[in-house]
């Protein structure tokens, strides 16, 4: 039984609210949480090169390589790494950003590979394909 000068404060009633909306929270944290370990499953190396978002070969150098681990490590021991900075440094290595290197992003940065994809993917700037040295545009417009 609560106190019946526990009922007559006014926040008594939010801070019930609280704790239940708290309690819901935790619960869908958890759902996240299995959901991410399911679709981690799927999002491997080989089910991304099997959907065929890079369209050429993989050709990076020893070089290329280097140079990304060598950005890796100064981006790590950096007050706040991102794995947006990464992908930009990345792109400026390779030009563009095929699932070999998003791996190697993913690896040595300490998240799943889902997550590099997932960025890689949602922003503009960043693509999986080789760029040609030309950029064009038609309009279709009718006015």
């Amino acid at each position: 039984m609560t106190d019946k000068s526990q009922l007559k404060h006014p926040y008594y009633y939010i801070y019930l609210q609280i704790i239940f909306i708290n309690n819901i929270l935790i619960s869908l944290q958890r759902v996240f949480k299995c959901v991410r370990i399911h679709l981690q499953c799927y999002f491997t190396e080989e089910f991304i090169s099997k959907i065929k978002l890079t369209t050429v070969a993989f050709k990076g150098t020893a070089e290329q390589e280097t140079q990304l681990r060598q950005m890796l490590k100064e981006i790590m021991s950096s007050e706040h790494p991102s794995v947006m900075t990464a992908l930009q440094k990345a792109q400026s290595i390779y030009g563009y950003l095929p699932v070999e290197v998003q791996s190697i992003i993913a690896d040595t940065m300490g998240v799943s590979l889902e997550e590099v994809f997932g960025v890689a993917t949602f922003y503009s700037q960043f693509t999986l394909n080789p760029q040609g040295a030309y950029a064009f545009g038609v309009c279709l417009g009718t006015a």
